[in-house]
């Protein structure tokens, strides 16, 4: 089995390295090409680890224009055939395109009544010299595979390039060899915004249910219990959806406001942010202010000063995307998602109709996690171990520009041969 894994190639943000206004950057896509070329002819699955288009910042007609370029030249140059895409924050639209034409779409077309969503579906990819022939190669769990070489496919963006089967997991994917457990995840659920609507219920809307003590008597406990990872995507979806493609197709919202304000905040240029506030002031000063009492009036101004005032400086000091602030900052949340990660293995392992579970070939926890979404690569040699306890982490990077310069990693992974990575990168200097 050969494998490639790269993210955050952000299709329809202008400042992509790979593809940029729907033109192919011939630079970077042959840097990226030649690194796939040095390790295998072919890859049997390039996996996309989420970020892939970006909905948030373009319209759905930019962003697949250029993914078009990109799925195109590939197939192209035969680097392979099938693709195992996993959604991310800004592509979360994706997987949400997938579960209502499998669920609802296809349904309807063959005069069926629409079933309930499938908020995530794992991907296990067995590649264990012992494990039996029909264990081998790519599971869905919770998917019904089809009896031809497809298995998978069949969905609606095996159309965008002939020959390419386009197989979707979310939000991870397990990678199972002789050595090792991998998971291959987007990550956008370490960070605090994305995980914020979980994490705001699990707080305020736990329930109290009884159970067992070690005295054989029955207690209260109050807790919301089994939060695995589907609950974790049910639980976080409306931010997820209003920040991705709520403010991605939102028009002129969208290309005369948001872009900006983001490409100010990436690059540290806030005169614009204080505008929109102090304009903001004054609106809420005219409508509402007016209906207070004149003590109250200026009691709410000055909080609302010194809100923006700390608003202006939070945004200047944030930069929350690099390797040690990153997990220092959302450690509580990381490890609540590797917990939901142990959860997910559990009821995997408990699946008696997935191939590996009937051939007693467990799925082994992960003790390696490879992810996107800081823009901040780490080598498959040199990984971040966060927690004395936990995973290894290993990043991707972006194929963004920022602050004049973008890192990504390309990781593969071949039979016999294990995992490796290699780094393209590019700055001003």
């Amino acid at each position: 089995m050969r494998i490639a894994i790269i993210s955050d190639t952000h299709f329809g943000d202008d400042h992509s390295q790979m593809v940029s206004k729907a033109v192919l950057n011939k630079k970077y896509y042959e840097a990226f090409r030649q690194a796939v070329r040095d390790r295998f002819e072919k890859c049997d699955y390039l996996v996309l680890a989420g970020d892939i288009l970006d909905f948030s910042i373009a319209s759905y007609d930019e962003a697949y224009k250029c993914a078009d370029v990109f799925f195109k030249q590939i197939r192209k140059d035969n680097l392979t055939d099938k693709v195992i895409y996993i959604a991310g924050n800004h592509d979360a639209d994706i997987w949400h395109i997938v579960q209502h034409q499998r669920h609802v779409i296809n349904k309807i077309a063959n005069h069926n009544t629409p079933e309930s969503f499938q908020h995530s579906v794992a991907g296990i990819l067995d590649d264990r010299s012992d494990s039996p022939e029909k264990c081998k190669g790519l599971t869905l769990d919770g998917v019904t595979a089809k009896e031809d070489e497809k298995k998978y496919g069949g969905m609606f963006l095996d159309g965008i390039a002939d020959g390419i089967t386009f197989y979707f997991a979310y939000p991870n994917l397990y990678i199972i060899t002789d050595d090792e457990s991998v998971l291959v995840t987007h990550g956008h659920y370490f960070h605090p915004y994305w995980s914020f609507m979980g994490e705001l219920v699990q707080r305020i809307a736990y329930y109290p249910y009884r159970y067992y003590d070690d005295d054989n008597d029955w207690k209260l406990k109050k807790m919301l219990r089994g939060i695995d990872i589907e609950k974790t995507v049910q639980l976080n979806f409306p931010l997820n959806q209003f920040a991705c493609t709520g403010i991605g197709q939102a028009g002129i919202l969208t290309d005369k406001i948001v872009r900006r304000i983001e490409l100010d905040v990436k690059n540290r240029e806030l005169k614009k942010v204080e505008k929109y506030l102090n304009r903001l002031e004054k609106v809420t000063e005219n409508r509402f202010l007016q209906l207070l009492l004149i003590p109250i009036k200026g009691l709410v101004k000055l909080m609302f000063s010194i809100f923006r005032d700390w608003l202006i400086k939070k945004i200047d000091d944030m930069d929350p995307r690099y390797n040690k602030p990153f997990f220092q900052n959302n450690s509580d949340r990381i490890k609540k998602f590797y917990e939901a990660v142990l959860e997910e293995c559990d009821s995997i392992n408990e699946n008696n109709e997935l191939p590996f579970k009937a051939a007693n070939r467990p799925l082994p926890v992960p003790k390696k996690i490879i992810f996107g979404h800081t823009h901040n690569p780490t080598s498959w040699k040199k990984p971040v171990k966060p927690f004395s306890r936990g995973p290894c982490f290993c990043n991707t990077g972006g194929w963004l520009k920022e602050k004049n310069k973008f890192e990504a990693e390309i990781f593969f992974y071949e039979t016999g041969k294990g995992f490796s990575s290699v780094r393209i990168e590019e700055s001003s200097r």
